[in-house]
């Protein structure tokens, strides 16, 4: 599977308004796959990189989101309750 870090400097080639965009629908594929539920490392895995994006996002935009921030706790807590 393809680093987070991979992941996200594959962004850089967009503008700024065209980059948050594309990252979030990615963010969001990542995060629906974990909810379908496959394998356990494998749902783990998604929601490490969905959470990744999704807080990468919020630290790079100054757009602010009640659903951006919203989506990270679920994925925290969600997380969290895996270990």
């Amino acid at each position: 599977m393809e680093s987070i870090d991979v992941i996200l400097e594959s962004f850089n080639k967009y503008g700024a308004d065209e980059k948050f965009e594309r990252m979030q629908m990615l963010a969001e594929l990542y995060f629906q796959e974990a909810q379908l539920g496959m394998l356990e490392a494998e749902v783990c895995h998604l929601y490490q990189k969905s959470l990744a994006i999704w807080e990468c996002i919020q630290m790079n935009t100054n757009v602010y989101s009640i659903d951006r921030i919203q989506k990270i706790e679920l994925i925290r807590s969600i997380l969290q309750r895996e270990r």
